[in-house]
Formats: C-alpha cells, sequence, structure tokens
C-alpha cells in the first residue's frame, strides 16, 4: 500500500470513529486535520486514470507521432513541494512504474484525458532551468506549442508567489477566456506566463523557449492593431504578460487549437 493510500486509509478509519464515540472524536478531527495537509502536500490527481498518450520529442509532437499508454494520469503537485524542489505544475503518475519514470524523465508531451502536458525538465529560459515537471500546453494553429508555467529567467529565479492582485485590470471575460479548457485557477494564471517552444532539443539536450511576452506578441497581433491595443490596454507589464491575459488575446486571435 502506497504512503498516499493509507493516509487515504486512515482519514476515512477517523470519518467512521467520529460517528462513534464522543471520546474519539476529539483525537480524530485533529487526525483529520493534519493528515488532509499531508494529502494536500503530497499532491492530488488532476486527471482520471485511464489510457493515454505520449510523443518523445517536439518533432514528434508536431507530426503526431503518438504512443499510446494504459493507466497513466497527471497529478498536482502541491504548492509547499513546489517551492521546495522548484518544479513545474504537475507529475505523471502510472500504476506502471516503468511507464512512470518514462513519462517523467524522457517523454515531452503527453496527453490525458482532459488535456495535453509538457514536460519541463529539459526547457531553459534565458539560461535557467524549470525543473522536473510538467506545465499545461496548448496547441497552436501553426502547428507550434504555448506553454503556461512560471516565470524563470535571469532576473526572475524564484517561482512568483501564488497572490492576488494583479486581476483586477482585466475584464471578467478576459479572465474566463483564458482560464476556460486550462485545467488552471484564475490565481495561478495570473502568476504564471506563456512560452513558445518551437523547435527540439539542441546537441547538449536542453530546449531553449521564448516567453510570450510583449515584443512575440507584437509579432504575433502584426495585423490585430484591435488585439494588440486589447493586450497593451490589460495594465503594467506583469499584469500584460500573465497567462491570464496573453491565453485570452491568443484565443480571441484564433492561435489556438
Amino acid at each position: 500500500m502506497t504512503m498516499k493510500k493509507k493516509l487515504i486509509w486512515m482519514l476515512t478509519s477517523c470519518r467512521a470513529s467520529l460517528r462513534s464515540t464522543k471520546r474519539a472524536s476529539s483525537f480524530c478531527a485533529r487526525s483529520i486535520a493534519a493528515f488532509a495537509a499531508i494529502l494536500t502536500f503530497c499532491g492530488t490527481t488532476t486527471s482520471a486514470q485511464a489510457q493515454v498518450k505520449y510523443c518523445m520529442t517536439y518533432t514528434e509532437y508536431v507530426n503526431g507521432q503518438w504512443t499510446t499508454a494504459d493507466t497513466a494520469w497527471a497529478e498536482t503537485i502541491s504548492a509547499a513541494s513546489r517551492r521546495i524542489v522548484q518544479s513545474s505544475d504537475y507529475k505523471m503518475k502510472s500504476t506502471d512504474e516503468a511507464l512512470e519514470k518514462k513519462l517523467n524523465k524522457e517523454a515531452f508531451a503527453v496527453v490525458t484525458g482532459d488535456g495535453l502536458y509538457v514536460n519541463c525538465r529539459n526547457f531553459r529560459h534565458q539560461g535557467v532551468r524549470f525543473g522536473s515537471g510538467y506545465a499545461r500546453g496548448f496547441r497552436m494553429a501553426d502547428g507550434k506549442l504555448c506553454v503556461v508555467n512560471r516565470k524563470v529567467g535571469k532576473s526572475t529565479l524564484l517561482e512568483a508567489g501564488l497572490t492576488g492582485g494583479i486581476t483586477s485590470a482585466l475584464a471578467p471575460g478576459v479572465i474566463a477566456s483564458a482560464i476556460a479548457g486550462t485545467g488552471l485557477t484564475e490565481v495561478q494564471l495570473a502568476n504564471q506566463v506563456c512560452y513558445l517552444v518551437d523547435s527540439d532539443a539542441g546537441s547538449n539536450g536542453k530546449t531553449k523557449i521564448t516567453q510570450i511576452g510583449d515584443q512575440v506578441i507584437s509579432t504575433l497581433l502584426a495585423d490585430r492593431k484591435d488585439l494588440l491595443d486589447k493586450y497593451n490596454a490589460a495594465g503594467d507589464k506583469r499584469t500584460r504578460q500573465s497567462a491570464l491575459n496573453a491565453l485570452s488575446i491568443l484565443r480571441e486571435a484564433g492561435m489556438l487549437e
């Protein structure tokens, strides 16, 4: 029995005890709170345990060369764990240990029942690594890949704090458009940015990716001044470049499938 399954069993047992004796209630109430906190730290299942498909390189992704695998799913890595190990948002889990290792250590992207996940372990932005783990990905209309992850770079070495405040300049419609179908919360999107992936790894095994910031957006929207103006009107640099704003604009431009 895995650690997580043991914790879930203990939680179930304690809840049963709460109905049986008043004396046990105090202990179990404390235990439930503690175990729930541990489960939160361990992470929660994001996608259903079902058949998935994966590819090993960016080229395989572009060409639609997928390999099918049974019983794997994406699991959210808790915020506490992400801060400790500087990882991305998700990890792949499977009842097959060899498959789980392959997905987390070698695969480029995985498609589960709820969408596309991209392995960021070999990504570099301005020479800075993202660490292990997967992030949500979105296929662009031109076949390239948009990935949502925390902001990293020479001037941003630590994960952005998960606090609110930057979404106030964005209209509710913009927020709803950005969130739709991503599996991410408003807070996550407000504190993360979009990256463009358009090549395989180099000879060193690392893939250089580009943040979809002001300069890239200006290029992408060269023929859509109306949307470029809307993007710039979102507010300060942090608000403009947030995934919350960028995804909404890219969707409205028809650049995301």
